[in-house]
């Protein structure tokens, strides 16, 4: 059986650096389209551009974690994508 995340979308908190970023970088380059969520909107782009650059769409979302509203609202901009 061959597993593969090619045509699957994956949502990855706190992406704009450290392990959340590697997370989404290594979920594109294995085929998924990266949903990216952090408070940091340039960190978020620097992500984004990472997971373009393996040819994977990608979707920043500045969002805060802590806070429901934002959540939601970032949920929402994913699904409607």
């Amino acid at each position: 059986m061959s597993l593969t995340l090619e045509d699957k979308v994956a949502v990855v908190t706190g992406a704009g650096r450290g392990i959340g970023r590697e997370i989404a970088v290594n979920l594109a380059r294995e085929g998924a389209d990266v949903a990216l969520a952090s408070r940091d909107r340039a960190a978020l782009q620097e992500t984004l551009a990472l997971v373009e650059g393996l040819g994977r769409k990608g979707l920043a979302a500045v969002t805060d974690v802590s806070d429901a509203a934002s959540v939601d609202d970032s949920a929402r901009r994913v699904l409607e994508r």
